[in-house]
């Protein structure tokens, strides 16, 4: 059991480290580029070379891309901690103590992905109202409506 405690420890470890990360950064195109000197640019250009925008974006939707990549990290989390109970629980062989634990953990789990879950809702709600207002958008109050 405590080997399978470190292998998730350590996937989490490596999701975090790793995965995340990479959702995060943006990668510049520089392939035409021969040195780091001839890729540098003036602070009009950075938006389009880095973001492929002729404009930076604005912080507010990064704020929301990165929220949105937190909460689905915690989501799988949580579905890996569901997966991990329920082996728990099929490996239990009728021992009582072990089942027990392991319906608690499923329990547990359960109710952290409903909480993981409605808190991605609320807050998809509210930024959806956010990147309206952002974009000047005139139904803002209703942005499904046209």
């Amino acid at each position: 059991m405590k080997n399978a405690k470190k292998k998730l420890l350590s996937a989490i470890i490596l999701l975090t480290f790793l995965v995340i990360p990479s959702f995060l950064m943006t990668q510049t195109n520089t392939a035409s580029a021969s040195s780091l000197w001839d890729a540098q640019s003036g602070i009009r250009d950075i938006g389009q070379k880095a973001y492929g925008q002729t404009t930076p974006q604005d912080i507010r939707i990064t704020i929301i891309k990165t929220i949105n990549v937190v909460l689905q990290f915690l989501a799988v989390i949580f579905l890996a901690l569901i997966i991990l109970s329920g082996y728990q629980w099929m490996t239990a062989g009728g021992n009582d103590e072990q089942v027990g634990k392991a319906k608690s953990n499923l329990k547990n789990a359960v109710i952290g992905l409903v909480i993981i879950l409605a808190s991605w809702s609320i807050s998809y709600f509210i930024l959806q109202r956010m990147v309206a207002v952002v974009t000047n958008d005139p139904n803002y109050l209703h942005p499904y409506s046209n």
